[in-house]
């Protein structure tokens, strides 16, 4: 019922939105449902398969051909994801609205390899609750971030038509706003087919041509940012807000692509948690609050938007040494910047755990 009501949807607007649009797609997947938890009562894993599909609509954009030529065309598109999640009495299923960007990175006449990443908003329709449903361990509100991360081969049928097959991971979470909070992981293979109202494919698969020539430059980067947390262990919860200093030493190697080192200082008292969890926040002193963590860091530059990545260390010792930030950035000026970005640690080897968001203001110097 549901995937019929989404198809209506999606032939309606397609009908009526020419004007508005330059294309639009039709996505169905199937993939691995990796759940937080395992069922409480009997330690069966909750893993397994689930399935569903994207709908995408190409909007018109007036782009300069100087953007064009730095991104060798790129694909912006606003997709609608249903996905019929495993165990759907438990976790339900999964709503999606996010915009997606595919960068083209190998292509010729007939085909085109692209990166694609999108980050939005997920609606589940069941949440965690722990009289009705404490298996669902995943997601506790309705309302959630998502991104979707992956690669895409589109192969040209036409100057209007093409199919392609794609593979990427779709991750759920709230940011540990409120808990439980073990979010949604999928991994998934797509085939798709998109129609597009002009002959815009005889534009798209123009061979890359090189950028012009680059000047290398040297950035230093600081941001403050802030957060919200609970850490909660079903016998109490516990809701703190955190902060950090961040700096990044950082060169800038293309258009599109940045590389270098950075470093954060925590305000947090998640780590004291983390060794006894019966610790009440009054207890935790303030230099017990204060860490250090160093990484590799790397970003892409779309435009003004930027998409950071970072895989770090603590220097200060915790039990979660290990740690991941990633998210979504925009330059206000050439300075100045914002950000939302998620940071996760690796729990018990091989878990990732939502640590918290941050929201950030940021400053930049380049040389």
């Amino acid at each position: 019922m549901r995937l019929t009501v989404l198809l209506i949807i999606f032939v309606f607007i397609s009908n009526i939105a020419d004007a508005q649009m330059k294309g639009y797609g039709v996505e169905p997947f199937g993939g691995f449902h990796y759940a937080a938890n395992v069922i409480n009562k009997t330690g069966t894993s909750m893993n397994g398969y689930c399935g569903g599909i994207d709908l995408k609509f190409f909007p018109n954009q007036k782009r300069s051909n100087l953007f064009n030529e730095l991104y060798h065309n790129p694909d912006f598109s606003l997709n609608f994801r249903l996905c019929k999640l495993n165990n759907p009495d438990t976790f339900g299923y999964s709503f999606a609205i996010f915009p997606q960007i595919e960068i083209p990175v190998k292509k010729n006449s007939n085909l085109c390899l692209s990166a694609k990443v999108g980050y939005g908003l997920n609606f589940n329709t069941l949440q965690y609750d722990f009289h009705k449903n404490f298996d669902n361990r995943a997601i506790v509100s309705p309302v959630n971030f998502a991104l979707d991360a992956g690669l895409i081969l589109n192969y040209r049928l036409t100057s209007r038509n093409e199919i392609g097959i794609s593979g990427g991971l779709y991750h759920v979470s709230n940011g540990s706003l409120k808990m439980p909070n073990g979010g949604i992981n999928v991994v998934y293979s797509a085939l798709s087919f998109r129609h597009h109202f002009e002959k815009y494919l005889d534009f798209k698969y123009k061979p890359i041509i090189k950028n012009q020539a680059f000047e290398s430059k040297l950035i230093y980067t600081i941001y403050l940012a802030t957060g919200y947390r609970q850490i909660a262990y079903f016998s109490s919860t516990k809701s703190f807000w955190v902060a950090c200093l961040n700096q990044q030493f950082k060169r800038k190697i293309s258009h599109l692509y940045q590389i270098g080192i950075t470093t954060d200082l925590f305000y947090d008292a998640s780590p004291a948690i983390w060794e006894n969890s019966l610790r009440s926040l009054k207890s935790i002193q303030t230099k017990e609050k204060l860490h250090l963590g160093l990484g590799f860091y790397q970003q892409f530059d779309i435009g003004r938007f930027f998409l950071p990545f970072s895989a770090n260390l603590y220097l200060t010792k915790v039990s979660r040494p290990f740690y991941i930030k990633f998210g979504l950035g925009y330059q206000l000026s050439k300075k100045w910047s914002v950000g939302s970005f998620f940071k996760g640690g690796i729990k018990n080897g091989s878990k990732l755990d939502s640590d918290f968001m941050e929201w950030s203001l940021g400053y930049s110097i380049k040389r």
